[in-house]
């Protein structure tokens, strides 16, 4: 009897170990560099939604997942690419909403695909698809993302937040969580649409880095290219576009060799424009050339290999700055006119 159930609970746990073994995914990397480190340690943080594991990263499955936690009460839909938690209502609001997500979701795929040269499928990340989270209160978002980090989390005013680990397994999506006041939102800059489209850029743009390099990279390029990619504040209309003010905010403190200031979101307004300079001087095909050399140099680099000095760059895109602002004033001072 005591034989049989020592026998019992160690098979148990051989299972268990067994089990655990196959979660985890091959090491993808024999190492991360130290000034790669310091990179990630530097952008890195809680509030950034960025955890550092230099061991394995723990289990990929969706299995393991936060909204698959029996006590937690989510529920889920989901396709073949996509798992969208949600908790159920009477009027089935959120599972409206749900399903929305998993659409929108769906419809970003070609658009990461033609600026980032790919997106990653389940198959490219250890059969993991990419989870996203739609907490019901402003107390829940930041819930969510403090039991997904495993650290309380101290919110700034995020409307989203993809959360990743990166390890030597590679660089684990551990979920995208929505504020629930982007469905509230009158402003399309700030709603839904175009928050998933700049969170899911994370993604692929966290997912595409090779971590075994030293790379480096800044807080504008990746905020900016997300705010690019979902076209945060294109248009014709003068208030998308950065007022005198910011220009000079620009240039007095905005240098590509270094983190923009965060004070007034910079990284976020000023990296978006400077993307849309750099398609309007050397086209898309350049650019997205530019971008994805990102993933294995140091941006530095990458600029010094297509002869950019970014002194001069900066100025340049200062000018192209003015004289898009005074344009643009001037064809407002018209429609006003009229």
């Amino acid at each position: 009897m005591v034989l049989t159930a020592i026998f019992c609970v160690t098979a148990f746990f051989v299972g268990k170990v067994y089990k655990t073994g196959q979660d985890r995914p091959p090491l993808k990397y024999s190492l991360i560099p130290k000034s790669t480190l310091d990179v990630l340690n530097r952008l890195g943080g809680i509030n950034s939604g960025i955890i550092v594991d230099i061991n394995g990263g723990g289990s990929w499955s969706n299995e393991n997942d936060l909204g698959n936690l029996e006590e937690e009460s989510w529920s889920k839909e989901e396709d073949e690419y996509f798992i969208v938690y949600y908790h159920r209502d009477k009027e089935a609001l959120w599972q409206g909403r749900a399903l929305d997500i998993v659409r929108e979701a769906n419809k970003n795929i070609p658009i990461l695909t033609e600026l980032m040269g790919k997106y990653y499928y389940p198959a490219d990340v250890n059969d993991r698809k990419l989870s996203i989270y739609l907490p019901v209160t402003e107390s829940e978002y930041t819930n969510v993302i403090s039991k997904i980090l495993g650290q309380p989390f101290s919110d700034k005013g995020t409307i989203g937040l993809t959360i990743c680990t990166i390890s030597l397994a590679g660089c684990k999506t551990d979920g995208i969580v929505l504020n629930p006041c982007l469905f509230e939102s009158k402003d399309r800059r700030n709603g839904y649409v175009l928050t998933l489209l700049h969170e899911m850029n994370h993604y692929v743009y966290n997912t595409s880095i090779d971590y075994s390099k030293e790379i480096e990279y800044y807080n504008w390029q990746k905020e900016g290219l997300a705010d690019f990619c979902c076209e945060r504040n294109k248009g014709s209309d003068p208030r998308y576009f950065p007022t005198n003010d910011q220009i000079d905010f620009i240039k007095g403190k905005c240098r590509l060799s270094q983190n923009f200031p965060e004070e007034t979101n910079a990284p976020y307004w000023a990296g978006e424009q400077f993307f849309y300079y750099m398609e309007d001087t050397y086209g898309r095909d350049s650019l997205k050339k530019f971008i994805q050399e990102t993933y294995t140099q140091k941006i530095n680099d990458v600029f010094h290999a297509h002869s950019i000095d970014e002194k001069t760059e900066q100025e340049k895109w200062v000018q192209s700055l003015r004289q898009k602002r005074a344009t643009l004033d001037s064809l407002y001072a018209d429609i006003q006119i009229q």
